[in-house]
């Protein structure tokens, strides 16, 4: 089942039992899947934040050592196939919202941030969906710390919001999803009555 199949049944599923929550172990798998791609998602766009600061911002000695810490191969993510891929760059392929209609919107919406083009510190360029990436390998712990640091710093400026822990905008988003759908099913006519027999 691909990322995106594995989305659309978890949304299906949390639609239709949004105030039961998940009945059977194949709706729990999903779930943590779906998390899992929401947290590779965060921290990869993240990691491109930071990129795109650096060159806004003035220049600071330590804030450049960090970054060149941070993209010299030393973090990488490590693919279904096993093949580890040193990050230097990284950005996703399509990361913005589209205006129009509803489903436009929604559509826009699932597939953004969902595949980031990565160049390592030798040249290659790999462009892989987040399905396909089972982790965020780091040399180092502090290596991780910074890049979680960096993810809660780039959620507090984008939302304006405190400090939370890192991982908790992927399971807001996770929240958020199955609230919309609910939400969505209510403002239909019938209420999404009767869609459990579908």
């Amino acid at each position: 089942m691909s990322g995106m199949e594995i989305r659309h049944e978890v949304e299906r599923r949390m639609h239709l039992r949004a105030h039961v929550g998940p009945r059977s172990a194949s709706e729990r798998l999903a779930q943590r899947e779906l998390f899992w791609h929401n947290v590779v998602r965060e921290m990869l766009t993240s990691l491109s934040v930071m990129a795109l600061r650096r060159g806004s911002e003035p220049y600071d000695p330590e804030a450049e050592k960090a970054y060149r810490e941070t993209f010299d191969g030393r973090l990488a993510v490590v693919t279904d196939l096993g093949v580890r891929v040193p990050i230097a760059e990284v950005h996703p392929v399509f990361a913005c919202s589209v205006p129009g209609s509803e489903a436009e919107r929604q559509l826009s919406n699932a597939v953004q941030c969902s595949v980031f083009q990565i160049r390592t510190p030798t040249g290659e360029v790999h462009t892989l969906p987040v399905h396909e990436i089972r982790s965020i390998h780091a040399l180092s712990e502090e290596l991780m710390q910074q890049l979680e640091r960096a993810a809660m710093r780039a959620q507090e400026q984008s939302e304006g919001e405190e400090s939370r822990p890192f991982g908790f905008a992927a399971f807001t988003s996770l929240a958020r999803d199955s609230a919309d759908e609910q939400d969505e099913s209510e403002e239909r006519p019938g209420g999404g009555e009767g869609m459990e027999h579908a």
